[in-house]
């Protein structure tokens, strides 16, 4: 399998629409029992509550469902990861220094749905496709923020090499 897909439960839906892929959720995985070699794939899609400051990714119970420390102790050889929720950015030293080539988070709110596709898993949607297809991660997120009207498309940013490729 290319791609890790990992989310708060009761976005499995929208996640699934956005990737194409059932993903993995919290809960029942939660932090303390995940295994973060599940994770280890070329292309890592998270889609968690983040806050301010922190650098831990949460579920709707307010559960940490992953944190920097477990990112870490995996490897992330030359992966390229979006986080799609809120504050995701703030994990983005951990993957790099895990061995990701290139990650792309939020530094600010992002806005989704849990039902249908919103303004944050239409930027998701388009950056994957387009990553897919052998696009650079900047050449994707570029096209993917055009995708949303100007209010949803600030706050992303990419940290790595924005001319990594999936290998």
């Amino acid at each position: 399998m290319t791609i890790a897909v990992y989310c708060a439960r009761p976005w499995w839906f929208s996640t699934w629409l956005t990737t194409g892929v059932r993903p993995m959720t919290s809960p029942p995985l939660v932090a303390e029992v995940l295994d973060i070699r599940i994770l280890e794939r070329p292309i890592v899609y998270l889609r968690f509550h983040g806050i301010d400051g922190v650098g831990l990714l949460f579920n709707d119970e307010q559960q940490v469902a992953l944190t920097g420390a477990q990112v870490q102790d995996g490897r992330f050889t030359d992966a390229l990861v979006f986080l799609e929720g809120c504050f995701g950015d703030e994990l983005a030293d951990e993957f790099l220094g895990a061995g990701a080539a290139a990650v792309v988070g939020a530094t600010a709110s992002t806005y989704g749905h849990r039902w249908r596709i919103g303004p944050s898993s239409k930027v998701g949607r388009e950056w994957l496709r387009r990553v897919k297809r052998g696009r650079s991660v900047g050449d994707a997120l570029k096209a993917a923020i055009q995708t949303v009207p100007p209010r949803y498309a600030s706050g992303w940013r990419i940290q790595g090499d924005k001319g990594a490729r999936l290998q």
